[in-house]
């Protein structure tokens, strides 16, 4: 039954136009700054050209990284997150779910859920790295922090040397990757940053089955929770929460290049698993009040 209702949900998903405007916006970003590029370096010799890495639409030195942090809390509700909302609203789930079991109902509609945003941040992010290695060189430019490399301003970057606070990880995470195989780490980090918002997006889904009011509440709850971890961030660096910085700001784990110092992926592993945790305790709990 469970693969009964994922399929149901499946089918939903592509017929949602809030998934396709979401989608469609980042595939937008995607193919739109690559052309942008070329645009913008028309003219240049070679050795003039920013490296393909560089431009990757996830690189945090990039001209829309900001942008895309500023509407993240949105682009992981707005693919599927409203979808038990919806259909409380429209009665549909009560027909549905006497198909079969209100576990399995709720668990294949978070799973569609993390798909939905999965898919939304992956895929175009995937399609950036092939369209910037298909019009530049991968020659190590980077116009914005002027480093090259194998320089030392180069390798400041790599490994965190430039950074003066105690952290518990220096630099970014496989150096190994990024100094072999630039376009590879891209590949690396948008599968990270699939994988994250996903879970993110099915975390929502799972508050959503306790905050079912409307839309509205749901979008500003989730909000204020990343807000919640973005003032976390700022006390941590200021020395307020402990002595030892880590990076508390969860879309800094998403992108790569500088945004490094302070990272440590194994904590931040620890906060998509609890968020994992969380999200099937409330379907459980929910499920059993349900039965009530």
């Amino acid at each position: 039954m469970f693969w009964t209702y994922v399929k149901y949900n499946f089918n939903i998903m592509i017929k949602k136009r809030l998934f396709w405007i979401t989608f469609f916006g980042m595939l937008c970003l995607a193919i739109g700054m690559p052309i942008f590029y070329v645009w913008r370096y028309r003219g240049c010799y070679a050795y003039e050209l920013p490296s393909a890495d560089i431009l990757y639409l996830g690189n945090s030195n990039g001209l829309v990284w900001e942008y895309i942090c500023m509407l993240f809390p949105f682009l992981i509700v707005l693919p599927y997150g409203f979808s038990y909302i919806s259909e409380v609203k429209t009665g549909v789930k009560n027909y549905v779910q006497v198909r079969g079991t209100r576990r399995a109902y709720y668990f294949a509609q978070c799973c569609v859920c993390f798909f939905s945003v999965f898919l939304v941040f992956f895929a175009p992010m995937l399609l950036n790295i092939i369209l910037n290695g298909a019009f530049f060189p991968v020659n190590g430019n980077d116009p914005i922090t002027l480093a090259q490399m194998g320089t030392s301003n180069w390798g400041s970057y790599i490994t965190g040397s430039s950074f003066t606070k105690p952290v518990l990880h220096h630099g970014m995470i496989c150096k190994q990757i990024l100094i072999d195989h630039p376009q590879l780490y891209n590949v690396l980090f948008a599968g990270i940053a699939g994988m994250s918002a996903g879970v993110m997006g099915a975390f929502i889904y799972a508050l959503s089955l306790i905050v079912k009011k409307n839309y509205v509440y749901l979008l500003v709850v989730n909000f204020l929770l990343f807000q919640l971890f973005f003032v976390a961030n700022q006390f941590c660096y200021d020395g307020i929460l402990s002595p030892i910085y880590v990076d508390l700001k969860l879309t800094d784990y998403l992108a790569n290049r500088f945004i490094a110092n302070g990272k440590d992926y194994r904590i931040f592993g620890i906060m998509m698993l609890l968020e994992m945790v969380v999200s099937i305790g409330i379907i459980i709990r929910k499920t059993k009040r349900d039965e009530l």
